[in-house]
């Protein structure tokens, strides 16, 4: 049988590799879609070039991965009236060409089956992202009784047997790949890992240039008081309350001033600058909360897990995503339209 192959690409804000990468699938001879993810209006160029090349929808403002995939098979449900093969992933991870490929001709061998591009773990991964790959695995075998490499895969793939089954599950953001599983789990549809070739190449390269945003980050890799400090928050206001929602976020409020407040001198020498690496800090912080607490609340919900083996699961995951964003974290360009 023969598909018309389509990659989905979810995008925010990407750099000015953005169009070459287009390019570069193009030559492969796939169609691409890509959803903007609420870009702001600097980018308008990058995405007018894009759209000499594939077609681009928009989102007025982010509504998260999932919600990208949705857009983009409401899309292609709508305009395409043959068989078809699609990959989903997210342009800010940058996959290899081969390994994009692979997952679609896996998918056309099997078009009842959701495809996963496995990352291999080596000896050069780091070991925080290898106990939060093994905790989510380990989490995931609990909940279905299956056993699949990498439930965190953002490389994914699927034939038009699959589209309402996917545009019927729940979640907008990290949930619904998750979700995804779950589902496949508990209707019986077979789930194929393809192990990718390369790990995931970061598009940007990294440049000793200091901004406020970058040191946010740095604050956030003191961990281990850090940690330490919101965790036996966390524990003791549990054991009073019996609420872990509200246990989970006073903890993190407390414990991020009491981080910010020891760091600062530390990382951050200039007086001056204290009153803007706090604005990006607490930004930050905020967003690590709406995380770390929605992650809590799937855990238990979801999985079922104890509270406090949930709460361990999702610190290990938060400081997993703080060490990758912190390593990858590009250098602003000056000029305008590029990111």
């Amino acid at each position: 049988m023969n598909f018309l192959k389509i990659v989905l690409i979810s995008t925010f804000e990407p750099d000015t590799s953005f169009v070459s990468f287009l390019k570069e699938l193009k030559e492969i001879g796939v169609e691409v879609l890509v959803i903007d993810d609420g870009s702001t209006i600097s980018f308008q160029k990058t995405f007018e070039e894009a759209e000499r090349l594939v077609k681009v929808i928009h989102h007025e403002f982010s509504k998260g991965k999932g919600a990208c995939i949705k857009t983009g098979l409401e899309y292609i449900k709508a305009n395409c009236h043959t068989n078809y093969c699609v990959t989903t992933m997210d342009y800010q991870k940058k996959y290899a060409i081969e390994d994009v490929k692979a997952v679609l001709e896996e998918a056309t061998r099997n078009p009842n089956a959701y495809v996963l591009g496995a990352k291999r773990r080596t000896k050069d991964t780091s070991k925080i992202k290898k106990l939060s790959s093994e905790a989510m695995r380990l989490a995931y075998q609990k909940k279905t009784g299956k056993d699949i490499y990498d439930t965190q895969a953002g490389l994914r793939a699927f034939t038009n047997n699959l589209t309402d089954f996917l545009l019927n599950i729940k979640g907008n953001h990290f949930d619904y790949e998750i979700n995804c599983l779950l589902k496949c789990a508990e209707q019986n549809i077979e789930i194929k890992e393809v192990a990718l070739t390369k790990e995931e190449q970061i598009l940007l390269e990294k440049k000793e240039i200091k901004t406020p945003e970058k040191e946010i980050f740095t604050f956030a890799m003191f961990p281990c008081i850090g940690i330490a400090i919101d965790f036996v928050l966390f524990l003791i206001l549990f054991l009073f309350s019996k609420q872990a929602i509200l246990s989970n976020i006073f903890a993190r409020i407390i414990s991020s001033f009491i981080n910010f407040s020891r760091d600062k001198k530390q990382i951050y020498k200039e007086e001056a600058s204290t009153s803007k690496v706090a604005k990006y800090y607490f930004l930050f912080v905020g967003g690590i909360l709406l995380a770390n607490t929605l992650i809590i609340a799937f855990l238990t919900s979801v999985f079922n897990l104890p509270v406090i083996f949930a709460k361990i699961i999702t610190e290990i995951a938060i400081y997993a995503m703080c060490f990758s964003i912190k390593e990858n974290w590009p250098a602003k360009e000056t000029k305008e339209g590029q990111a």
